[in-house]
């Protein structure tokens, strides 16, 4: 059995931008391209706004933008945890299966403020987040299903070695720094399932990439760690996971896999969790199929996996937060205004008494025959079973919804959402530049252009 430190080590020296497949790259630059505008929509929610007034407070060197507000300059663990924040605030960004999290939302943070802070090129940058994604792919096939089953948040546990693996790569970290490095995220590694529904949920992810970027940081001025912590009594897999599974790991790596296509990265049409997009996607093909309104519905059933009645824990949701984890939320908006949008999650219907009335009316159950009396059976595959009022049952099950790697959005569908996100927070009609510089960010000389293109087309005073 070898040490992960090791291996992780030695995966991020190897890595190369240049030796990975033209669809993997593609896969990359749509995520990226997507995070990027979930970074800017979440730009003005509360999170954000908190962890701004937090930085703005310090007497930090400026060494890295917060995104999307005018003036606003921090060290970069500190930029990375704001933008990370904002980014996965709305749960829009990307989601891995492997991962069994949001893996852009803390890797492209984490690049971007490195990268700004050490004048690397758009390609480094490039290289850097695909790395941190790869990294975070491996650490889930490593340790899931039992460390999510156990109630640890990925996105912020396993998301804290992507972000590692980004900036030692950026920073040039050498072989035996990187081990260290590893080891000493292994420490900062942390995010609970149990705020699900709240800030601190969106807040995970700014934590992982400031951490990583410590980890980085702290390895290069010369603080060590133990090699052994994944493998060891007391270390990082037997005390969070309980088991570790290198062989995977090591024949994902010998086949010359990639995150990005195998099975590649799921873009979600829906700001809430990945976990009620299956069932949003079935309530609205039958209502669409069989022309019913809301106020026909006598009850809904709703089959799910474990892992879904473990994530969804607000079955009467108050918050739009807790909304996004809630499928009655979820279902009910879809059938009552047939969307399930950023407005959905801004406005008025959490308070909306046909909303709750109708949230009333579904009930979520484990299926069995579904994972087959696992937690989770690598897919969001959900069961919507819905009866009228006139003693009709229409019944739908999802394996796939829109936005999986099966069921990709189409470019234009991709366009849309991203021009929807930035227009939460820049003028569309300046935003040219800006645009361009994203869809190129590989070819840049240094992230300068891009975060130019950024600033002239803020508002004039943040909103």
């Amino acid at each position: 059995m070898g040490r992960m430190t090791e291996i992780l080590a030695d995966y991020t020296l190897a890595f190369d931008l240049d030796k990975t497949r033209p669809e993997d790259r593609a896969g990359a630059a749509a995520a990226l391209r997507d995070c990027f505008g979930c970074m800017l929509a979440g730009v003005s929610q509360d999170a954000p706004r908190v962890l701004r007034r937090y930085a703005a407070g310090l007497s930090a060197r400026e060494a890295a933008t917060v995104l999307g507000v005018r003036g606003l300059r921090t060290d970069a663990g500190t930029a990375a945890m704001v933008n990370g924040t904002a980014a996965h605030i709305h749960d829009y960004d990307d989601v891995s299966t492997n991962v069994t999290g949001h893996p852009s939302v803390v890797v492209l943070p984490t690049a971007l403020a490195v990268g700004e802070e050490t004048g690397a090129t758009g390609r480094a940058v490039m290289e850097a987040y695909m790395l941190g994604v790869e990294v975070m792919g491996l650490m889930g096939r490593a340790l899931n299903p039992e460390h999510y089953s156990r109630g640890w948040h990925n996105t912020g546990t396993l998301g804290t070695f992507g972000a590692a693996a980004a900036a030692g790569k950026l920073l040039g970290l050498g072989r035996r720094e990187l081990i260290y490095c590893f080891s000493i995220a292994a420490s900062r590694s942390a995010g609970l399932k149990g705020n699900f529904g709240t800030m601190t949920k969106s807040l995970h992810a700014g934590l992982a990439a400031s951490n990583g970027i410590f980890a980085a940081k702290a390895a290069r001025l010369g603080l060590d760690a133990n090699p052994d912590i994944f493998e060891m009594d007391g270390g990082y897999a037997p005390v969070t996971t309980g088991c570790i599974h290198e062989a995977a790991v090591q024949a994902f790596i010998a086949a010359g896999k990639s995150e990005f296509s195998s099975p590649g990265i799921a873009i979600k049409p829906f700001p809430s969790c990945k976990a009620t997009h299956n069932g949003i996607d079935a309530a609205m093909t039958l209502q669409r199929e069989a022309g019913f309104q809301a106020e026909d519905v006598d009850s809904i059933l709703v089959d799910c996996q474990p892992i879904a009645k473990d994530l969804l824990k607000y079955p009467i949701a108050r918050t739009p937060l807790q909304g996004k984890f809630s499928m009655n939320y979820c279902i009910a908006c879809a059938l009552l205004y047939g969307k399930v949008t950023l407005e959905q999650f801004e406005g008025t219907e959490i308070r909306d008494p046909a909303v709750e009335a109708l949230m009333n009316k579904i009930q979520m159950e484990v299926c069995a025959d579904i994972a087959g009396g696992a937690y989770y059976n690598g897919t969001w595959e959900t069961g919507v079973h819905i009866t009228l009022r006139d003693g009709r049952t229409l019944s739908r099950r999802v394996r796939y919804a829109p936005g999986d790697p099966e069921r990709p959005l189409g470019e234009e569908q991709l366009q849309e959402k991203l021009l929807d996100c930035l227009s939460q927070a820049v003028d569309l009609s300046r935003a040219a530049e800006l645009l361009r510089c994203i869809n190129q960010l590989s070819e840049l000389p240094s992230l300068k252009p891009l975060l130019q293109a950024l600033e002239e087309c803020l508002p004039a005073e943040e909103a």
